[in-house]
């Protein structure tokens, strides 16, 4: 093996791919000069995304639905099937991954964007210590009616004000925790994304 680039590939916005078969006059891959063979397919059927092509019927196999890149010369760039998780996905059943095809992936064809999956995370926890937080002020206000009339009122209100102050650095920790979460999913979603093309 010598580690040479035998061919590179760039997908166009319609799913049709220009296969690069050596550099251009400048001996250099990845410029605008390169050696291309146009919108072929050759012997390599994997091409977008790792996905199936069919050049026969201008069909990209994605798991769970297909996708056709043109019709002999219009390009469509169109799901023919419904997105099968339904509105899940968004109000376009046959949308990809929220129309940010540049940054997103759906690698199974099932699930929704990175993006979505991230807020929906991220608001989770925002939701979940505002929660907490009302429960903290409810306990609060419970703990200080308790003192009133008290011997020591004064120390009364300064116990329960620290235990308050406990309680949401507590409840900080854990929306720090959550969020730190949300972002080790979206990183690991993002993972699973195709190699961005390079030209």
């Amino acid at each position: 093996l010598t580690g040479t680039i035998v061919e590179a590939y760039d997908t166009d916005a319609y799913g049709q791919t220009i296969i690069y078969t050596g550099p251009g006059p400048d001996y250099i891959w990845f410029t605008d000069d390169d050696a291309g063979s146009g919108f072929t397919y050759g012997a390599n059927d994997m091409i977008f995304c790792g996905y199936r092509y069919d050049p026969e019927t201008r069909l990209y196999y994605v798991r769970n639905r297909m996708f056709l890149t043109d019709t002999g010369g219009a390009s469509v760039g169109r799901w023919l099937q419904r997105d099968p998780i339904g509105y899940a996905g968004g109000i376009n059943l046959y949308e990809y991954v929220g129309g940010r095809a540049e940054v997103e992936v759906d690698p199974i064809g099932t699930g929704e964007p990175c993006y979505k999956h991230s807020l929906v995370c991220l608001h989770g926890c925002q939701s979940l210590y505002k929660i907490i937080n009302i429960m903290i002020q409810a306990l609060l206000q419970d703990c200080l009616q308790h003192c009133h009339g008290r011997w020591l009122q004064v120390v009364c209100w300064e116990v329960c004000h620290a235990r308050a102050q406990f309680q949401e650095g507590l409840a900080t920790a854990a929306k720090d925790i959550c969020e730190t979460g949300c972002n080790v999913q979206y990183a690991a979603c993002e993972a699973k994304k195709c190699i961005p093309k390079i030209l």
